[in-house]
Order: structure tokens, then C-alpha cells, then sequence
């Protein structure tokens, strides 16, 4: 869509050159943004990960390791909200629907609200069957239930941070939206830091991730309203319409979580319940190495999802058909290059990045090479 306005001479000029400049001004500073967040969080996890290994030991590291993963599955209760959220966003931003646009991150605001209430009480209820299943040496086994009602804290009070950075993302503010989980991921260092520095175990530290964890919120919604002041987000915006309308892709999008969750949720899950919390040390280091080759493809890639949405409210097909065969041709690309990476150095990057702590047998980075 374009604007045009008739000059005193009685020319026309448009708008759309000047828009489309402004577009791609904001799609290069979020894909600027989204790699200095890769260099933030890859810098916060290659500290971190060694830091809590060596502070908590191999055991207390598992047991960390299993109840994060088994948390991550309480995503599933927000229905692929994290990938609906940043599409109706967008889709409302490019109509300039104020109106609309309040009603639905007010709608969303409150869903969140429930989700983080109903997955604290779900995670009270299941805190006896962790102890009694999770294969714990003897000297943690009291700590599980308080250990896995800090990590659910976490993730309830880091909700909010999520759906702001969502917020943020929709609306084309991704170089803000890195900087909101930037701010996060250091948060989480700092507060780990502190905790270890005062010689707490991990009862300490995961009361400290907590206290980091609604921090980030706080700062992320903060980075809203200063953002969008003219949205409006108030409970009593709140409809039951705007869910239903968006049940048909959230639904879509919530198969995905759950593939995502198999692939990358479970195996630690099941190490620590069968081979012991101990065991799951080693392929959570690997996991965190993976993971942060993900990131590195994605982090590019990521910054086009609102415009996608808005070039498709546009009609923009020669712009979508371009974005799509760039952003696939860098993505197979840089997973082949970092799958060489993981099985020719894997072992040798393991060993440099948290010493001999663990090991990690080539076979399993394997896997993870494949997965890319």
C-alpha cells in the first residue's frame, strides 16, 4: 500500500519509497540486533554453564538440568502463543488498529496470567512424583520438591518477559526485542554469579534465577510501554472472540511446540530417570552447544517474521518469495557448516569450554549434528 499527496505545483509524490526505506532500516538494526543477542546469550551460556558445573557438582548440575528441561513442557500451555502473538501483532500494527491491537495484547495478558497460575498448581501436584521417580543420589533427594518449585517460579514469572518480547517483535521492534532478552540473559548471569559468590547451593541459585527471571519481565514490559505508550493493556480489554479467532493457527503453531519439546525436552527427562541425574550432565553440555548453533541460524532469520506478516498484508509477493529463498539458503547452509563443526571438534570444544568436568561421546554430538 502506498500514500500519495498532491504538491502546490500540482505534482504527485508518494510515500511508499520513504516507507519502504523505514522498513528496511528497522529489518537490518533487528537482524543487528538479533546477532549482538547471540553474542550476549552465547556469552552468558559459555559462562554459565561451567560456572554452575563446577560450583554445584555433576549431580546437582543433572538434577538443575532435568528439572529445566521438565519445566520447558509447561510451554505447552500457552498454546503456541509465542508464534500467534508476533503474527496478529503485526497484522494490526500494519492496519495502524490502536483499537485492536489493545484488545488483543490485553486478551493475551490475562490468558498468560492463567497459564502461569494453572502451571504452578500442576507443578505442586507433581512434585511428589518427582521425587519418587527421578534416580537422585541420596544427599539431593530432600532438595527436589523446593529445587522444582523455584524453577516453575521461574518460568511463571518469565512468562510475562516472553510475551513482551512477542509484543515487541510484532510490532517491528526486534532490535528492541533482542535487547529485552539480552537484559534477561545477563540478569540470569549476575543473579547466578551473586548466588555462587555467596556460597549457596542450588536452592540458592535457583532462588536467585527467580528473582532474575521477574526482573526481566518487569524491564521487558517496561521496554512496552515506553514503546507503544498508545496501547492500551487493561483485563477488562480482554475477549473471548479474539482467542477463538486465533485458535485455528495458535493450534498450528502449538503442534510445533510440541515437536520441538520431543526433540529437544525429553532426553534429559528420561536420562534422569533411568540412568540418573548424574548422567544427564554430560548431554546437557552438548544440548547447550547445539542449541547455541540454532541460535546462530536463526538469530538472522527471526528478524523477518513481522515483516513476512506485513508484506503479506501488502500483497508483497516478490518480496516474500525473496525473503523465503534467502533465509533457506542460509539456514541449510550454516547447519551443514556447524554439523562439519560438532562432529570434527565437538570433543575438543566440550573440553576447552568446561574442562574435564564431562565427556561427551562423538556418537551423541552426532545426533545433534543431524538435528541441525
Amino acid at each position: 500500500m502506498s500514500c500519495r499527496t498532491r504538491t502546490s505545483t500540482g505534482s504527485r509524490t508518494s510515500c511508499a519509497a520513504p516507507r519502504a526505506s523505514a522498513l528496511n532500516g528497522a529489518l537490518r538494526r533487528g537482524i543487528q540486533g538479533g546477532y549482538l543477542n547471540l553474542l550476549v546469550t552465547w556469552g552468558v551460556q559459555a559462562a554459565l554453564v561451567p560456572l554452575l558445573l563446577h560450583h554445584l557438582g555433576r549431580d546437582a548440575f543433572g538434577l538443575f538440568a532435568t528439572l529445566t528441561s521438565l519445566a520447558g513442557y509447561f510451554a505447552l500451555l500457552t498454546f503456541g502463543s509465542a508464534l500467534t502473538v508476533p503474527r496478529y501483532v503485526a497484522q494490526h500494527a500494519a492496519r495502524n488498529d490502536r483499537v485492536g491491537l489493545s484488545a488483543f495484547v490485553s486478551t493475551y495478558f490475562v490468558v498468560h496470567l492463567a497459564v502461569a497460575a494453572i502451571g504452578v498448581a500442576i507443578a505442586l501436584a507433581l512434585s511428589p512424583v518427582l521425587s519418587a521417580k527421578l534416580t537422585v543420589p541420596l544427599g539431593l533427594q530432600p532438595l527436589i520438591p523446593r529445587a522444582w518449585a523455584l524453577v516453575v517460579g521461574a518460568w511463571a514469572l518469565g512468562l510475562m518477559g516472553g510475551l513482551c518480547q512477542s509484543f515487541l517483535n510484532g510490532v517491528g521492534d526486534v532490535a528492541i526485542a533482542n535487547l529485552a532478552n539480552s537484559i534477561r540473559s545477563l540478569l540470569t548471569l549476575l543473579a547466578a554469579g551473586i548466588a555462587i559468590a555467596s556460597g549457596h547451593g542450588i536452592s540458592g541459585v535457583l532462588g536467585a534465577l527467580m528473582v532474575a527471571s521477574l526482573l526481566g519481565s518487569v524491564i521487558a514490559y517496561g521496554l512496552v510501554r515506553h514503546r507503544r505508550p498508545d496501547i492500551e493493556i487493561a483485563p477488562s480489554l480482554a475477549s473471548r472472540a479474539i482467542l477463538r479467532e486465533t485458535l485455528r493457527p495458535a493450534s498450528l503453531y502449538f503442534l510445533m511446540q510440541i515437536a520441538a519439546l520431543v526433540v529437544t525436552g525429553t532426553d534429559n527427562v528420561i536420562i534422569g530417570s533411568v540412568l540418573g541425574v548424574g548422567e544427564v550432565a554430560g548431554y546437557a553440555v552438548a544440548f547447550q552447544l547445539w542449541a547455541m548453533g540454532l541460535a546462530l541460524l536463526w538469530s538472522g532469520v527471526d528478524a523477518l517474521q513481522p515483516f513476512i506478516t506485513r508484506w503479506d498484508v501488502e500483497n508483497e509477493t516478490e518480496k516474500l518469495r525473496g525473503a523465503y529463498l534467502r533465509a533457506t539458503a542460509f539456514s541449510v547452509a550454516g547447519a551443514g557448516l556447524f554439523a562439519l563443526v560438532l562432529v570434527g571438534w565437538g570433543q575438543d570444544i566440550v573440553r576447552l569450554w568446561v574442562g574435564g568436568a564431562v565427556s561427551v561421546d562423538r556418537r551423541v554430538l552426532a545426533v545433534f549434528a543431524g538435528m541441525l
